[in-house]
């Protein structure tokens, strides 16, 4: 699994079986009632505690901890490959059809074979930029041996003395109230 804490193990006969010394401290998850490990985080999704959490991925609809980033790390890496490679052959094939006058380039009528094939590289592009900005994000994470989940606040930009810091949950807060009417209409969820 992805590196979760089992639920409910915070008893007293499992904490007693540790062996803890003296005076040593151990934390409990109060939502879970899970003896949580240093860099353990609860996700509010999974209702767990995920030791190195990342983040909950609402693609691969899990969370980004530390049995699984590695394969994620992967999954990124490679759809950003593939959508490159659609990009490519979509340009290639965009170039053959001109070159050719649109004769013979396509089974399709030059029209739809126009449209088709700007649909794939306008789609090519957006999965490829997404996919590689965050395997360079996770890259990033993993070479800093940092987690998305350990930092709460992101600092937008630094002006003399002045730094404008926004919290993770507060700039989640502003994005979701912004998007409120796609929430209503079921176009959109906030996680």
């Amino acid at each position: 699994m992805m590196g979760a804490v089992p639920k409910g193990n915070a008893t007293r006969e499992n904490i007693q079986r540790m062996g803890l010394m003296e005076g040593q401290v151990i934390f409990k998850c109060p939502k879970c009632c899970s003896i949580k490990p240093e860099r353990a985080h609860h996700c509010s999704v999974c209702q767990r505690c995920i030791r190195k959490m990342d983040h909950h991925c609402p693609w691969v609809n899990n969370c980004v901890g530390e049995n699984n980033q590695k394969f994620f790390v992967l999954f990124t890496f490679y759809i950003a490959l593939l959508s490159l490679h659609g990009l490519f052959l979509g340009i290639y094939q965009f170039i053959i059809c001109v070159k050719s006058e649109w004769r013979d380039c396509s089974s399709f009528s030059p029209p739809a074979t126009v449209v088709l094939l700007l649909f794939l590289i306008f789609e090519s592009l957006l999965f490829a930029i997404f996919t590689a900005v965050m395997f360079i994000t996770q890259a990033n994470a993993i070479w800093n041996d940092e987690t998305v989940a350990a930092y709460s606040a992101v600092v937008l930009f630094t002006f003399g003395h002045t730094t404008l810091t926004v919290h993770l949950h507060h700039l989640r807060a502003v994005i979701c109230l912004t998007c409120a009417f796609l929430r209503k209409t079921g176009q959109l969820q906030c996680l």
